[in-house]
């Protein structure tokens, strides 16, 4: 595939580069999704290879590619839409701050953001921090708002739109940045983090079930990490004011979590005697649960996830899981 050839023989794609790049539009706006999502990963893996070089031509390489979304875009056709915004994102990706790469995003946005498509509105969702990280310094205010707005909106939607709003707030939150920009909506995403984490069904302790109706918590659990490493403003204080600390643990142990309260103890120091408590707490008590007979041996992520919360409980470093050769 060309993304195999980006790292195995980069020179020899960079050859081709032109070639490759005027000819995959057909497969970004394929009627197969697969091909669509696959049409995205080569142009990715095609513009990583030209912008290593030094050499202007990249930048006309990008700006042909903002064409080809434009063109795509400007189709009316679900298909072609989603396509144009896979690439989209990996351009923005790749490029960093391209103008003309923003101005084509927010005309999506505007054109798509009701779309009935349930891929074109998942691709718009994860394009947007993408968008507010390369926004031009005349929408820095504005932007962000219509944003943040969308996204909690998205958060009413069905769970695969709700998952995804919930990921793209976290990473929303970092490219703002910790000022006021953010701030007046931290409240509002901790608040849905909170429904999150209590909707969890008793009986379910799988954190990403994607049944009807499902709670989205290990995207939740995810965002909150993201606000913690994004220094996200009065963040510990909405934490006390939702109460969601406890909250934390009704999903169940899981990789996500220890991610999560790792974010928590590093970024906001004052949480760390808290977080200690309840972790000792889940300790005792599953030290407490009876022995079952022929129990299977955990899988080793599982021994791996209890490892790094007890070290977070006892403020100790997780100790390196070391293998023997012979």
């Amino acid at each position: 595939s060309l993304t195999q050839l980006a790292e195995k023989a980069p020179t020899q794609l960079y050859l081709q580069a032109k070639h490759v790049l005027d000819a995959i539009w057909p497969a970004v706006r394929s009627p197969v999704a697969e091909v669509r999502v696959a049409a995205a990963r080569a142009v990715r893996g095609c513009l990583s290879v030209v912008g290593q070089r030094e050499s202007h031509l990249h930048v006309r390489w990008y700006q042909s590619c903002v064409e080809g979304v434009t063109a795509g875009l400007g189709e009316k056709r679900d298909e072609s839409a989603h396509g144009s915004l896979l690439v989209l994102s990996e351009l923005i990706d790749v490029s960093g701050c391209l103008v003309t790469g923003f101005e084509a995003g927010a005309q999506a946005f505007e054109a798509y953001k009701d779309s009935r498509s349930r891929l074109v509105r998942a691709s718009l969702i994860a394009l947007l921090p993408r968008l507010t990280a390369a926004v031009p310094p005349g929408m820095a205010t504005r932007w962000p708002q219509q944003a943040v707005a969308h996204l909690l909106a998205s958060l009413s939607a069905g769970p695969e739109l709700r998952a995804a709003a919930f990921v793209a707030l976290g990473q929303m939150a970092a490219a703002v940045g910790p000022g006021p920009r953010f701030a007046e909506h931290v409240a509002a995403v901790v608040q849905a983090c909170h429904e999150a984490l209590q909707a969890t069904p008793p009986s379910k302790r799988d954190a990403r079930a994607t049944s009807k109706g499902a709670p989205c918590t290990a995207e939740a659990l995810e965002c909150l990490g993201a606000l913690a490493r994004a220094r996200a403003p009065r963040l510990e204080a909405h934490l006390a004011d939702h109460g969601l600390l406890g909250s934390l643990f009704t999903p169940g142990l899981s990789p996500v979590l220890a991610a999560t309260l790792t974010a928590l103890a590093e970024h906001i120091p004052a949480l760390l005697p808290q977080l200690q408590r309840r972790l000792l707490e889940v300790r005792r008590r599953f030290r407490r649960r009876p022995a079952t007979h022929a129990r299977a041996r955990p899988p080793a992520s599982s021994s791996s996830v209890a490892q790094s919360l007890l070290a977070l409980a006892l403020n100790a470093p997780p100790r390196p899981r070391w293998s023997v050769t012979s």
